[in-house]
C-alpha cells in the first residue's frame, strides 16, 4: 500500500534531487570550475606552466641578446585559474610576480655551475598595486609573458664560454607587495584571494655561449692614493683573438661605436681622452692581440685618470663593447685587485 512521505522526508529527497540534477547540467554544459578557496599548491603547479621557445639560435657571444618567446599556460581541463601579470617591479621581487632566470653552465669539464645573476640599477619607483593585473586563465588557454622580464643577457653574467641551461621562473608569493619579501606583504589579495603562493619553473632551453675574441685586463703598478693618475700609466686592456679565424674588432671611441668602459666597487675612472670620434677597424688573426688602451695604435688614443681617497685594494674589470649601434657583444674581462698605496 502506498504511503506518501512525511513532508520534512519530501523536502529532503526533493532537494537531494534537484542538487544532483543541477551539478548533472553544469558538468553538460562544459564550463569549467573557477579555483576554489581550497585549492592547493600541488593542484595549481600541476596545472599551469611556463612554455619557453628559443628564438635567438644556439650560439650568442657575451652581451648579444638572447630571444626567449614565453608562455604561462593552464593545462588544466576543468579549471579556471586566476593569475597575475608581471608589471613594474616584478623583475626584482617587489611586487607580485617575481618573474626571473637562472642558469647553469658546462665550461666544457661536464661539471655544471650557477651562473651568476648580474648586477641590477634601477630606479626605486614601481607599480605595487599589482591587484590590477590579475586575469582569468581558462583551460587551455595561455598569456605571453614579455613585459618587465629583463632580458637574459642583462639578467646575468653569462661572459664565460660554454653550454648554457636556462629556465623562466614565475613566483606569486601570496602578496608581497615592497622591496624586502619578509616584510613587504598586502592584505587585499583581490582576485587572487584563495590562491596560494605557488612557483612554476620552466623546462631549460640550451644554446651556447661563444667568446671567440676575449678581453685581458692587467695592472702595471698601484694606484697612489687621493693622486689623480694616468689610466695607460695604471692599467693594459688587450683584445685577444681566441677562436681558429679572423676577426674584425674596431678601435675604441668615447662617443661613436665601440666602446671601453670599466667595472668597479669604488671610485669609477674616467674616460676623456681620444684621437679620433671614430675608431679605425683591424682584423685579429688567430692568437693575435691589440692594446686598447693609451697610444697603442689601436687605442685611437682613448685614456683618461683614476683617483680614489682611500688605500687598500679595489675590484676592476674592462668592458669592451663592439658596436652601440646595432646588438653586438659586450665583453667583460676577469675582475682584478688594484692595490691604493697610501
Amino acid at each position: 500500500m502506498f504511503r506518501p512521505l512525511p513532508t520534512l522526508q519530501a523536502a529532503r529527497v526533493a532537494a537531494a534531487v534537484l542538487f544532483a540534477v543541477t551539478m548533472w547540467s553544469l558538468a553538460d554544459s562544459g564550463v569549467p570550475a573557477r579555483a576554489a578557496d581550497t585549492i592547493a599548491k600541488a593542484d595549481v603547479e600541476r596545472d599551469l606552466a611556463l612554455e619557453v621557445k628559443l628564438l635567438s639560435g644556439d650560439g650568442v657571444q657575451p652581451g648579444q641578446p638572447v630571444r626567449l618567446k614565453i608562455h604561462l599556460k593552464n593545462t588544466s581541463n576543468e579549471r579556471i585559474y586566476p593569475v597575475v601579470r608581471p608589471g613594474d617591479g616584478s623583475e626584482v621581487g617587489w611586487r607580485e610576480p617575481h618573474v626571473f632566470y637562472t642558469a647553469r653552465i658546462d665550461t666544457g669539464d661536464g661539471n655544471w655551475q650557477e651562473v651568476p645573476k648580474a648586477p641590477v640599477a634601477r630606479c626605486g619607483n614601481f607599480d605595487a598595486q599589482w591587484q590590477n593585473d590579475v586575469v582569468e586563465l581558462w583551460p587551455g588557454k595561455s598569456i605571453e609573458l614579455k613585459d618587465w622580464l629583463a632580458p637574459p643577457e642583462m639578467a646575468l653574467e653569462m661572459q664565460q664560454a660554454g653550454r648554457v641551461r636556462l629556465c623562466v621562473h614565475y613566483r606569486y608569493r601570496g602578496g608581497v607587495t615592497g622591496k624586502d619579501p619578509k616584510t613587504g606583504k598586502t592584505f587585499d589579495t583581490g582576485k587572487m584571494r584563495g590562491m596560494p603562493a605557488f612557483e612554476l619553473v620552466s623546462k631549460p632551453v640550451e644554446f651556447e655561449v661563444l667568446r671567440p675574441l676575449d678581453v685581458v685586463l692587467s695592472v702595471k703598478k698601484p694606484l697612489k692614493a687621493k693622486t689623480k693618475t694616468r689610466l695607460s700609466e695604471i692599467l693594459d686592456v688587450k683584445l685577444v683573438n681566441r677562436s681558429k679565424g679572423g676577426i674584425e674588432v674596431t678601435a675604441p671611441t668615447l662617443s661613436a661605436d665601440a666602446r671601453l668602459s670599466f667595472e668597479t666597487d669604488g671610485a669609477a675612472p674616467t674616460l676623456s681622452e681620444q684621437d679620433q670620434p671614430y675608431g679605425k677597424k683591424r682584423l685579429l688573426n688567430p692568437g693575435d692581440e691589440a692594446a686598447i688602451l693609451g697610444d697603442a695604435p689601436l687605442a685611437n688614443g682613448v685614456d683618461g685618470t683614476w683617483k680614489c681617497n682611500k688605500p687598500g685594494k679595489v675590484k676592476l674589470r674592462a668592458v669592451y663593447t663592439a658596436s652601440t649601434w646595432k646588438p653586438g657583444a659586450v665583453i667583460k674581462s676577469e675582475w682584478v685587485e688594484v692595490e691604493v698605496a697610501e
